[in-house]
């Protein structure tokens, strides 16, 4: 999840994101299996459009969530994909 007030490394960010597999679930909150960190190439693109930003107001935290927990998750509201996908659990959704 990330809070960047530049609209330009926002959206770099996200499509950075999206480019390596992560889920967006909210507007500044994604989802994937793997630690971005372990992505070399992502982990630098993060760090270039975050440290662009003033360091005060840029931040991107990264929480590990074991899958029982993550499974666990209750919302108000409907998420864009189901939970067992977004866990990786499942490899293809039907509607």
């Amino acid at each position: 999840m990330y809070d960047i007030t530049d609209d330009k490394n926002r959206t770099k960010i996200a499509k950075a994101l999206v480019k390596a597999g992560y889920e967006r679930i909210q507007y500044s909150v994604f989802t994937g299996l793997e630690d971005p960190k372990k992505d070399i190439v992502l982990w630098e693109t993060l760090n270039k459009y975050c440290k662009a930003e003033d360091t005060e107001k840029a931040v991107l935290a990264i929480v590990k969530v074991p899958t029982h927990y993550f499974m666990a998750t209750e919302t108000i509201g409907q998420l864009p994909k189901e939970l067992t996908y977004l866990a990786g659990l499942e490899h293809t959704m039907i509607f």
